[in-house]
């Protein structure tokens, strides 16, 4: 009895050991290989996104600056404002919802209130029409090209898919967090 007992300790050990050994490298190559610094900010590879702790604020970016610093944002408008709206179009076929949360995030976090709201009155649901002439607001639409377009005192972004608008809507962000220029 007393040797399957001494046999039982040694596989647990082994085993223990075995597992120690694998967390501790694999998290040692793992934490070398994903941080990087950019322009004066870190981020550390988590969970495949890239966190960003600016402060007490963390935000999720699935692009680093450098995969999305080729994306040309040149805008005069000023998003240092008490309010921002969100505008869409109720019959548009791009998701524009994980975008726009996100855009939530970045804004809330700096004091700015965000109010959804519609290109078009026709199906709009109970949230106000968009003015750009007279409101600051970011409006989501699919288009061809892939960019963004200044209207007054509202800044368009244009989509042809889902990935694209990720990249624009975190390319915007990298703007209003002072990671990008």
């Amino acid at each position: 009895m007393k040797k399957t007992q001494l046999m039982a300790w040694f596989i647990v050990i082994i085993m223990v050991m075995s597992v120690v050994g694998y967390v501790g490298l694999d998290s040692m190559s793992s934490e070398s290989s994903s941080k990087i610094t950019y322009n004066g900010f870190n981020f550390v590879n988590y969970n495949n996104q890239w966190l960003l702790r600016s402060g007490t604020k963390e935000y999720y970016f699935q692009y680093t600056p450098a995969e999305l610093e080729n994306i040309t944002l040149s805008t005069t408008l000023n998003f240092n404002s008490q309010k921002i709206y969100l505008g869409f179009d109720p019959n548009e076929t791009l998701s524009f919802g994980p975008a726009f949360v996100f855009l939530r995030t970045i804004f809330s976090n700096q004091g700015i209130i965000t109010q959804e709201a519609c290109l078009t009155e026709q199906d709009c649901p109970d949230v106000p029409l968009l003015d750009c002439q007279n409101n600051l607001g970011i409006i989501i639409i699919s288009g061809e090209i892939n960019g963004y377009t200044e209207e007054e005192k509202c800044l368009r972004i244009v989509a042809n898919d889902y990935y694209e608008l990720e990249k624009l809507v975190e390319r915007l962000a990298y703007k209003i967090l002072g990671v990008l220029a």
